[in-house]
This record gives structure tokens, C-alpha cells and sequence, in this order.
């Protein structure tokens, strides 16, 4: 395991503002700032999905674009973008573990 931690890319800076259900469903609102904070008039705001992904016993909170133009549209495409997200996530995590198998010489068991 590689605990790295990478330098901030000071071009690319967003202040988060998170909307939710209080049930699960979440979406992160960014807002695009400038270095000192101010807001960077330059970019449209994006709109992000939170997903928990369970896979094989662990669990983490991943992190998916919706694209939209306005609040409005983003909870609207909250729920097929994050179904997407996940079945490709789960497709890519199971993906890699048979590549860890077939490469250990491990049989996979179904």
C-alpha cells in the first residue's frame, strides 16, 4: 500500500457544497474558485455523485460525474448515472481480481 500524498493543482480548485436527502442520496454542487478563494467566473460549476460501493466485505464512498446545468437537472440524473457508475465500478473491481488470480495461478471458485 502507497500512501502518497500529490500536490494540489491550484489551477483546478472547487469548493464543495453538498446536497442530500438525509437518506443516501447525495450530490456534491462544485463551485469553481481561484486561488485566494474567490469565485473563478472563468468555469461552470459541475455536479458530482456520491456512491457507497460494497464490494467482497469493504466498503468505500466513490465519486461519480452528473452532467448537468442546474441542481434541478443533476437530482434528476442522480439515480441512472449513479447506477451506471456502479455497475461499471463493480465490472472493473471484478475484472481486476480475476486478472490477481489468473496471474497468482489461483483457481477461481463462482
Amino acid at each position: 500500500m502507497n500512501a502518497e500524498m500529490k500536490d494540489i493543482n491550484r489551477k483546478n480548485l472547487w469548493r464543495l457544497e453538498s446536497i442530500n436527502d438525509l437518506e443516501g442520496a447525495e450530490i456534491q454542487m462544485c463551485h469553481p474558485v481561484k486561488e485566494d478563494g474567490s469565485p473563478d467566473p472563468s468555469r461552470k460549476p459541475r455536479f458530482c455523485g456520491l456512491l457507497d460501493v460494497t464490494y467482497q466485505g469493504s466498503s468505500a464512498k466513490m465519486r461519480f460525474d452528473i452532467i448537468a446545468d442546474t441542481l434541478e437537472e443533476a437530482l434528476t440524473r442522480l439515480k441512472p448515472a449513479g447506477e451506471a457508475f456502479g455497475i461499471a465500478k463493480l465490472e472493473e473491481l471484478d475484472n481486476e481480481r480475476k486478472e490477481l488470480f489468473r496471474t497468482s495461478g489461483r483457481t477461481i471458485v463462482p
